[in-house]
């Protein structure tokens, strides 16, 4: 028999409180019929009746209705509103009517069905909604696990669901409608026929899945479930539904899907209930297998790293696999144990012992090392571990009959091949060990077996024989790698900057090669040179038919104007360290270097047939006399009003720049415009002016002639042609064609200190006649 117990529960609407009664059923004396629960394909799971009913006045029924967008504010107004008992697959169907116009609010049956008994009532109310009949949450008992799924936004409708309607009664109360729905959704919203839908296209793959939008609708029609965006049209293929925490797949036709489906090219499992996307390990029952499903929920094939344990799927239906598996494109057999995941280690399998690597799982046979046991073992061809007398590869071999031990006498064994060192209690030895009596080291892997060759050990590399794996000390070379090495009296590979035998050697701080000829050394700041030998070099050399010269106790390279004592010269090396020969221009300055010896010359000295003049320092002497007559001589003609003497003690710093800017002028190392001065000026010599430049070739078979001209062509450009006077200082520069001792370059520069000619309206330049 069934007992109602009537309760109360009070709700804030508006300003005013109301009561709605609440009404659970006991059943009493009997168990319920399985009838009043189902299960159906898609979002439901099996129903578990749920009965609501109430036993106030049927006339005054009121509560508070919340919108879920918007706060809906009940009003004075007049409806009727009938409660009839009905039942639809056990869920109360309520129908509702407001005075403005009929509004179903339809229960979401998302994830499961909740079957409820609704009290008949026949009580007429009056209901005014601002905006809609608005849903408070019910609850369902005891629900299938698909129940635990948090509700949804998207509005779900299934028409076998109950539907509540309430009603207001003017100022006295607002009515809530308690919609009993599976999902604690928001079900507002009224459906047409979903048959008259069209089919809009969305994720076809779980990477593009989209979140179902807020105001996206879920709806059951018949036994399948649909999702309508905010056009009524069906969107299909991979959704996210945020608040069940599930993604759902939508075919074509927009119907949920479930169980097994292949999806451009991908198996993917959708729960058979609840539709929602599976993932990680999964048992397909009715095809006896265990597979694999990714985060993005597609089946997966061959091996898998799960969990950082190594997995086998088939490759064609992703069974995972067990047992002993073959891996050909490893080369290697594994095992997988009963929960499918590769085994290391020693593994006891139907009854035999077998050992698999520790790092990739491969099945060992052969002799082989077991550390932790202190014993070396044989496993046959198929991995098996070998106990007893054996042959094997034609030699007898006494194998512990309960270990599987090999008996062995002390010092070396060769066993299969491979050497191998035992001390006097059996003892297996590993590591670099000191051969005595034959005087060498020699190296046993951890298997026990001597190694050959080059073996990083420690960190270390290092190189043994490759005949009696004697460890190599001192210069090495590795022909595989075409490169020579050097290990320290302990056997190790060294790099860097190393002293041997009195010679500094450089070896390749990555792979150890010795290194010859020019080389960087950037923490010194120098660059040195390595002879074919490795061996660092000093003093002069010849290299690549130049000359060179390195210093005596740092062998960094010497550049620039260098003495050499014993052969009383001085030379000049160039910025890639190489000796300079006959002409070289040298910061604006013209110097002669002997070309067979690379003597720099001083005092006077005919070359070529032409006799020069140069200073104790190197600097051809004519050149500045040159610009030194072209100085004096036009401010003798402007009555020494300029600001001329670069030469003088009293170090005269806007001459010098002046003369020194003309001096690239006349080189072509500087543009002959006053922009491009009067910049110079600025960034080397901080001075802010204006100035005027003029060029010209002249001739003489002397400076002192070519001086003269030079001065005459000055002022009749500057008095015919410039026809501005007022300049405070003056610059010279000025070549000479080594080709033809009697052709000049001179470079004039005219200076006043203050605006720039950048900012001015007029400009007073010349135009170089050159």
């Amino acid at each position: 028999m069934w007992e109602r117990k009537i309760h109360y529960k009070m709700y804030k609407a508006g300003k005013s409180w109301v009561f709605a009664a609440l009404t659970s059923a006991i059943l009493f004396g009997g168990i319920l019929n399985r009838d009043h629960s189902s299960t159906v394909k898609g979002d439901e799971v099996t129903a578990v009746s749920q009965t609501s009913s109430s036993s106030v006045d049927k006339n005054k029924i009121s509560s508070s209705v919340q919108d879920p967008t918007k706060e809906s504010v009940a009003s004075a107004a007049s409806s009727k509103s009938e409660l009839n008992s009905s039942t639809v697959s056990k869920a109360a169907v309520v129908k509702s009517t407001a005075s403005s116009a009929q509004t179903n609010l339809n229960q979401s049956n998302a994830k499961q069905t909740s079957s409820v008994s609704a009290a008949t009532s026949d009580a007429e109310t009056n209901a005014v909604s601002n905006q809609q009949a608005s849903t408070t949450k019910q609850n369902s008992t005891s629900v299938s696990q698909s129940q635990n799924q948090a509700s949804v936004n998207v509005k779900q409708e299934s028409e076998s669901s109950a539907t509540a309607a309430i009603t207001t009664n003017g100022n006295d109360a607002q009515t809530a409608a308690n919609e009993v729905q599976s999902k604690q959704g928001d079900a507002n919203a009224q459906f047409a026929n979903v048959h008259d839908k069209k089919v809009l296209a969305t994720s076809a793959k779980p990477t593009d899945l989209q979140q179902a939008q807020p105001n996206y609708q879920q709806k059951k029609n018949g036994n399948y479930w649909y999702l309508l965006d905010e056009s009524g049209k069906y969107v299909v293929g991979f959704q996210k539904i945020k608040d069940q925490n599930k993604t759902v797949y939508y075919a074509d036709n927009g119907q949920m899907q479930y169980g097994q489906q292949h999806i451009n090219d991908a198996w993917y499992l959708f729960d058979n209930v609840t539709g929602a996307m599976q993932t990680g390990f999964q048992k397909i029952s009715n095809q006896n297998k265990t597979v694999y499903y990714a985060n993005n929920g597609q089946m997966q094939y061959g091996q898998q790293k799960v969990n950082n344990h190594w997995y086998l799927f088939d490759d064609v239906t992703g069974a995972m696999k067990t047992g002993f598996q073959k891996i050909s494109n490893q080369n290697k057999t594994v095992y997988y144990a009963n929960n499918g995941q590769m085994q290391y280690g020693q593994q006891k399998v139907n009854n035999h012992w077998y050992l698999f690597n520790g790092v990739t799982g491969a099945m060992q046979t052969g002799f082989q090392f077991i550390n932790n046991q202190n014993k070396l073992v044989y496993y046959d061809p198929t991995g098996k571990m070998l106990y007893g007398q054996q042959v094997i590869h034609g030699k007898r071999y006494n194998l512990n009959k309960v270990t599987g031990a090999l008996n062995v006498n002390p010092g070396q064994n060769l066993i299969d091949g491979h050497w191998y060192l035992f001390d006097s209690q059996g003892k297996m030895r590993i590591g670099l060990q000191q051969i005595s009596a034959q005087h060498k080291t020699v190296y046993y892997a951890n298997n026990g077996q001597m190694q050959y060759g080059q073996q990083r050990i420690n960190n270390y590399w290092y190189l043994f024989d490759d005949n009696n794996g004697a460890m190599q000390m001192g210069f090495q070379k590795i022909p595989s790698q075409n490169k020579t090495v050097y290990y320290n009296p302990q056997g190790q590979m060294q790099y860097g900057q190393q002293h041997i035998n009195n010679y500094w050697y450089l070896f390749d701080d990555n792979n150890g090669a010795m290194q010859t000829g020019f080389q960087k050394i950037p923490n010194q700041n120098k660059t040195v040179y390595y002879n074919p030998q490795g061996q660092m070099q000093y003093g002069q050399q010849r290299i690549n038919n130049y000359w060179y010269l390195f210093d005596d106790n740092t062998g960094a390279m010497q550049m620039g104007f260098q003495k050499i004592p014993n052969q009383n010269k001085t030379v000049y090396y160039n910025p890639q360290g190489q000796m300079q020969y006959s002409w070289q221009k040298i910061d604006n300055d013209q110097y002669y270097f002997n070309p067979t010896t690379g003597a720099m010359t001083t005092g006077q000295a005919a070359i070529d047939g032409t006799t020069f003049d140069f200073s104790s320092d190197g600097k051809l002497e004519s050149l500045m006399a040159f610009r030194n007559l072209l100085a004096q001589q036009i401010n003798e003609n402007l009555d020494y009003k300029l600001n001329a003497d670069w030469q003088s003690d009293q170090d005269n710093y806007l001459a010098f720049a002046l003369h020194d800017a003309a001096q690239l002028v006349a080189q072509g190392d500087l543009d002959a415009t006053a922009a491009a001065i009067e910049k110079n000026l600025l960034e080397n010599g901080n001075l802010i002016g204006t100035v005027a430049v003029y060029t010209a070739d002249v001739e003489g078979t002397n400076v002192q002639r070519a001086a003269a001209s030079g001065t005459a062509t000055f002022m009749d450009w500057y008095q015919n042609q410039l026809k501005d006077t007022d300049w405070t200082a003056l610059g010279t520069g000025g070549i000479l064609d080594l080709a033809n001792p009697n052709s000049w370059v001179a470079s004039y520069i005219l200076y006043r200190p203050g605006q720039d000619t950048a900012t001015q309206a007029t400009t007073a330049t010349s135009t170089p006649t050159r």
